[in-house]
């Protein structure tokens, strides 16, 4: 694990400033070799001696460091987060978080903005993190799988960041389960795979005819759903429309679900919008149920409606259970459960290789933990969220979560120093 003194440069979509995973009681000013500052081009960026630089790289419609998104907030939680007692998601795995390194500084180079990770940006906060000293780098952002190392500004700007002895790390992508779809192939970049682990926020479903199913959900309203009562199962693809059956709220619009468990697959739109979409039209709960290519992972979301993400097999016999006549179901809640097996599994979003561009390098270079991450978010979740909430946390899932795990865990390099060039390429979030 990271020493105390050392410091992570998190280049990413910000942080939510006044945390308390950034809290700074207890830890030392930034080391005397540190040479960045804290520069605050928009209003409610405060740094401290946890959170030692906030830089923005763009002039987009939030250029000030403080993170709007989420996804920067959690990845720097996840990399050296302090510890904070009680933290849980609507309730849900209530305990303690942490980060890997809780007592190591961040530098925070926010260059992700509402359209995308600009590859010029990118390039430019590399350069200021080596001028500022960062010890480790964390890029939790991904291009084109099929990106040459000549059009991948991680790739690039990664060399400079090593030769000053700087460690880099960088998400895998999303792109799974297909193989050869690795983002970021350099061999100086150590590249993060996403695994699962054993513990589940459980919702278990339970059919009319006494089969029962795990699935997972972040919101468990034990208090106000009746776990008693049998409701009738509905599914609003059965007459073949694709957006009606992934639940998109625009091909919902004529249609009551009052009293019913509605069937949902997955994408087009986040899980979380389908359940607003079906709780405005009166349903009661919401199963998700994965495709083929998805398999055995599910998600625990801060849903607004009970709910139940099943995996495939478990999915196919509740769709095949619909189709017989006064098809019921409910949920059942059991918040926080461990053992689940096999665990760690690949999780099927992590991107797979070997590298297109290196003649079948074998990467990724590690996997670590990134399916149902519990850390701290930018906003409040939920049904009622609270805008002036500070004790904000939410699960995530992506390559990126597994690759701040693996930041975390770094010690500095002892490569030799020598500056590098620049270049450019468009990237994305990778999760």
């Amino acid at each position: 694990m990271m020493s105390n003194g050392m410091v992570i440069g998190i280049i990413d979509t910000g942080i939510k400033p006044g945390h308390p995973s950034f809290s700074d009681y207890h830890m030392p000013p930034a080391p005397p070799t540190w040479k960045g500052n804290c520069t605050t081009p928009g209003s409610g960026f405060v740094c401290n001696d946890k959170i030692i630089s906030g830089k923005a790289f763009s002039g987009g419609t939030h250029p000030s460091p403080v993170d709007t998104d989420g996804h920067g907030t959690h990845v720097a939680s996840i990399a050296a987060g302090r510890q904070v007692n009680g933290a849980s998601v609507l309730g849900t795995a209530k305990g303690v978080s942490s980060g890997m390194a809780p007592k190591v500084h961040l530098a925070i180079y926010k260059v992700c903005f509402v359209k995308g990770c600009a590859d010029a940006d990118i390039i430019a906060a590399i350069d200021q993190a080596i001028k500022d000293g960062v010890d480790v780098i964390n890029m939790s952002i991904s291009c084109s799988p099929t990106a040459p190392l000549y059009a991948d500004s991680v790739a690039l700007g990664s060399m400079a960041a090593i030769q000053h002895g700087i460690v880099a790390v960088s998400s895998a992508g999303n792109e799974g389960p297909k193989t050869n779809s690795l983002s970021h192939c350099a061999p100086w970049v150590i590249a993060a795979g996403a695994v699962s682990t054993d513990r589940r926020a459980t919702s278990k479903v339970e059919l009319g005819d006494g089969r029962t199913f795990n699935g997972q959900t972040a919101y468990q309203p034990v208090n106000t759903f009746d776990s008693s009562k049998l409701y009738p199962l509905e599914y609003p693809g059965k007459n073949g429309d694709a957006n009606a059956s992934c639940c998109v709220p625009n091909a919902l619009s004529n249609m009551n679900f009052r009293g019913q468990i509605v069937l949902c697959n997955p994408g087009i739109v986040k899980d979380e919008e389908k359940g607003k979409a079906l709780y405005a039209r009166g349903a009661e709960g919401m199963i998700i149920f994965n495709w083929p290519e998805q398999g055995y992972t599910t998600f625990s979301r801060a849903h607004v409606i009970a709910a139940s993400h099943v995996n495939y097999p478990d999915g196919f016999d509740i769709y095949d259970y619909f189709f017989k006549n006064n098809a019921t179901a409910t949920l059942r809640f059991f918040d926080t459960e461990f053992g689940f097996m096999p665990s760690p599994s690949i999780g099927y979003l992590s991107s797979l290789g070997p590298s297109q561009m290196n003649g079948g390098l074998i990467k990724p270079d590690v996997v670590a933990p990134g399916i149902n991450i519990l850390a701290a978010w930018h906003k409040d979740v939920g049904r009622n969220p609270n805008p002036m909430a500070t004790h904000t946390f939410d699960f995530d899932s992506g390559t990126s979560m597994a690759a701040a795990h693996v930041t975390g865990r770094q010690q500095r390099s002892s490569l030799p120093s020598s500056p590098r060039p620049r270049t450019q390429c468009q990237v994305q979030v990778a999760s």
